[in-house]
């Protein structure tokens, strides 16, 4: 064993073979991992076949339930058999069982939080969760937001590390051929063509955006079309409903099937399409208790495809526009200010280019670098009492 390589244990329910944007940055980080350290991992059932084969996998029931009861068994056998430098969890649902390792190992603990992990309106989870995640060595955050809402929480600000997520910067964009294939596949054919990309949830504010921006949108710009790609989140920490069937029925209620394309889950070459294609993605987030955008990596995306985003400044999403360059940025629950700027969006300078400048700065090379030094550089601490 090299002196420079740790070795790790990450814990995290969020791999494949489920599927969303937390569950492809974890992906991703087991590989850094793994390429720099002896890793051990714990993670959803079935996940092995997405990981290298070096990795030592332990699989664990992948619902919530199932993974919070199971995970700590698991990782008391790994500890019994070998020692850990670090313990990591991928959210703070790993918190506690982390808190648990590193208290019977004395190996450090770190946890990846990413807005929700914080926020979650459960007292249980509040009480045990967060209280566990203020006890860890240290804390890595997806967006200065969350840093923000960690140390509401009462997570010292002096352990708690900024990296943001990485993505993906294609190297060649045919943005007329994207257009061909939505107009060919999914009847698309407008020359204004909003983009909306993700899990149909109440804080995304795609129900209200089209209670309270749509028809104005369509009354200034009859020949919109809005794409959406994306359906219902299932087991999430606050699933609240069937939000997606809500938006299905307000389109069937104003006769806007002519105007919007439901695409349901898309795989990762039909996305790219769709980025692409788009005048421009909308992010029209509305705060809602209990829950939160920690991020906004679709806008990231959008942007290493060449296209802007028009978003409400809500939770992490300043972090992933650049206002008048990657997109632009509506003071939250503007309404009208949010019609006003999807119509100016086009008159962004220089709009491509800049918007794929702006996505270099997230590319994996660059979280690889920093989240790699990171975890290289992380110290055994004292633990603090508790």
């Amino acid at each position: 064993m090299d002196s420079s390589e740790k070795r790790i244990l990450l814990i995290t329910r969020n791999l494949p073979p489920l599927v969303g944007g937390m569950e492809n940055l974890l992906l991703h980080c087991t590989r850094t991992l793994d390429s720099q350290h002896l890793l051990t991992v714990i993670g959803p059932r079935g996940c092995s076949a997405y990981l290298n084969k070096s990795i030592d996998v332990h699989e664990v029931p992948s619902g919530l339930v199932g993974f919070v009861l199971m995970a700590p068994f698991y990782a008391i056998g790994c500890i019994g058999r070998k020692r850990f430098d670090l313990v990591f969890g991928g959210s703070g649902l790993a918190a506690p069982v982390c808190w648990l390792v590193g208290k019977l190992s004395r190996a450090t603990t770190a946890c990846y939080v990413h807005g929700l992990d914080v926020v979650v309106d459960n007292w249980l989870y509040q009480t045990v969760f967060v209280r566990c995640l203020r006890r860890l060595d240290f804390i890595v955050v997806n967006s200065s937001n969350t840093r923000r809402l960690c140390a509401q929480a009462g997570i010292a600000p002096n352990t708690v590390t900024i990296i943001y997520p990485g993505c993906d910067v294609p190297a060649e964009i045919n943005r007329a051929a994207a257009r061909d294939v939505l107009r060919i596949s999914y009847a698309v054919d407008s020359d204004f063509c909003m983009l909306f990309v993700g899990r149909v949830a109440p804080r995304k504010g795609l129900l209200k955006f089209m209670r309270n921006a749509f028809p104005e949108l369509l009354r200034r710009r009859p020949d919109t079309m809005l794409v959406i790609a994306g359906d219902s989140p299932e087991e999430s920490l606050a699933h609240r409903g069937d939000e997606l069937a809500k938006v299905v029925q307000e389109v069937e209620n104003n006769g806007w099937s002519d105007r919007v394309r439901f695409l349901g889950k898309v795989d990762d070459a039909a996305l790219s399409q769709c980025y692409a294609a788009a005048d421009c993605l909308l992010f029209p987030l509305v705060p809602v208790q209990g829950d939160v955008e920690g991020f906004g990596m679709v806008a990231i995306e959008a942007a290493a495809h060449g296209t802007p985003t028009v978003a409400f400044a809500e939770g992490g999403v300043g972090d992933a526009v650049r206002d008048g360059e990657s997109g632009l940025l509506v003071p939250s629950g503007d309404y009208g200010a949010m019609v006003d700027a999807l119509l100016s969006v086009a008159n962004i300078a220089n709009s491509v280019s800049a918007c794929r400048e702006h996505a270099l700065r997230f590319s994996w090379d660059v979280f690889d670098e920093k989240f790699g030094s990171t975890i290289s550089n992380a110290k055994s601490a004292r633990r603090r009492p508790g």
